[in-house]
């Protein structure tokens, strides 16, 4: 039982260290990362040698079997950064210590996307209140170009639901709606590129690019491709090669700082999670 104790303390200092590199730098260091994940499987390890099962050991190894795919497809989808991902490997392998290892794995991954989806809106938020002239004159430039693409066809749901619901026609009904819903989202899209483009794209030194970096467009130089944006992120070869072509600076695109909504899941699924419905 010890075990689960620094198990879950490392895990609660280490993301929080994590979410603090994160929100000041943007970076979690490799040494957290990585020091995080082979500590955890260090301590299953010797848990195994002194009084736990092999099988208490092996399953720490399938929690990470299970975490490296999934967080390297988060990671090369451009949905997560690499140190996200990272340490999600060693999450993996604390929460694994049998067969509910998965269920334990899904409780924290739906804590991710409702947290992530809450501290998402907030971030955005506070963004627009802070960047308000920025974001209102960008979105009034948006709009003014294409409001009537969406005008029109807000419009045209909001009659054919509303002839639906006096006709009485579910049809008409649910295809206004989901028309209306529809536009509604593209309009949403559009916000979200704004704030995008306002606040997470920044034009950056070469010299302070880091491995793994997003740049956010093609980097040519005399017709040869250098970088390629649906790249995953930028490799030291690459960075190397920006420098030797003599490029001076490039667009990166920088992610909300996430690992503060891993730490909260973890909590969450800690403190909560024997009485989450699921």
């Amino acid at each position: 039982m010890q075990e689960a104790y620094i198990l879950g303390g490392l895990t609660f200092f280490s993301l929080g260290a994590a979410s603090l590199f994160d929100l000041r730098t943007k970076e979690i260091p490799d040494w957290l990362s990585y020091g995080f994940l082979f500590s955890v499987l260090g301590i299953k390890f010797i848990a195994f040698l002194l009084d736990k099962p092999f099988s208490y050991f092996l399953w720490g190894l399938v929690g990470l079997a299970t975490s490296v795919p999934l967080g390297l497809f988060l990671y090369y989808t451009k949905q997560w950064g690499g140190g996200d991902a990272k340490l999600l490997f060693g999450i993996g392998v604390v929460l694994f210590s049998s067969l509910a290892g998965f269920r334990m794995l899904g409780k924290f991954l739906l804590g991710v996307i409702f947290i992530g989806a809450a501290y998402g809106v907030l971030w955005v938020v506070i963004f627009c209140i802070r960047e308000r002239p920025q974001v209102s004159l960008k979105v009034r430039q948006s709009f003014r170009e294409k409001g009537l693409i969406l005008l029109i066809p807000l419009l045209a749901g909001i009659v054919v639901s509303g002839l639906g619901f006096f006709i009485g026609d579910p049809t008409f009904l649910f295809a206004g709606i989901v028309l209306s819903l529809f536009t509604i989202l593209f309009a949403l899209l559009i916000f979200i590129k704004i704030v995008e483009q306002i606040g997470l794209v920044k034009k950056i030194p070469v010299s302070k690019l880091i491995p793994g970096d997003w740049i956010a467009e093609d980097v040519t130089v005399h017709g040869k491709i250098l970088y390629r944006k649906r790249s995953p992120g930028v490799s030291p070869e690459q960075i190397a090669a920006l420098r030797r072509a003599h490029v001076r600076a490039v667009l990166v695109k920088e992610g909300i700082p996430f690992v503060p909504v891993l730490f909260f899941s973890y909590l969450l699924l800690i403190f909560f999670g024997p009485a989450l419905p699921f």
